[in-house]
């Protein structure tokens, strides 16, 4: 199953599929691991959660649940 989130602030819209071939690494470009299996690149995960990072006061957040395989 795959998702789909648009993120829309007054500066730029993003749409970012679900899931990720990999969970980002938390240590990123910083990483010493050598067979490190995590992503060392921006995910949809991570531009969720630095959006979500970046709020000031509030979040306005609307989720929608498509169940018809007709337009799913």
């Amino acid at each position: 199953m795959q998702a789909v989130i648009a993120i829309v602030s007054p500066h730029r819209v993003q749409v970012l599929f679900y899931p990720d071939e990999a969970l980002p690494c938390r240590f990123m470009d910083k990483c010493r691991r050598n067979n490190c299996t995590y992503a060392h690149h921006a995910t949809s995960l991570s531009r969720m959660l630095d959006f979500l990072n970046s709020a000031q006061r509030s979040l306005d957040i609307c989720v929608f649940t498509i169940t018809c395989n007709e337009i799913a």
